[in-house]
């Protein structure tokens, strides 16, 4: 069974969701566009985007659909 991590402010901090949303653009065809430097909490871990990073949905980067969690965080 694989697990999918979810990014940590997920289900906690709305002050991190709202951080890390206004961080993206959502494209016309779907995918999210990092717009400015944002680190995003994984667990124990943090994933620094650069501006320009693009995420597709169905894509996984550290074990997380970063596209689908925004899709559900930022929509």
């Amino acid at each position: 069974m694989t697990r999918s991590t979810e990014p940590s402010g997920a289900h906690t901090e709305s002050a991190t969701e709202d951080f890390v949303c206004r961080a993206f653009r959502l494209d016309a065809d779907g995918s999210w566009t990092c717009i400015r430097l944002v680190a995003i909490p994984i667990g124990s871990r943090s994933m620094q985007v650069l501006p320009g990073t693009k995420f597709v949905r169905g894509v996984r980067f550290m074990g997380v659909d970063i596209a689908a969690w925004l899709d559900r965080t930022c929509t």
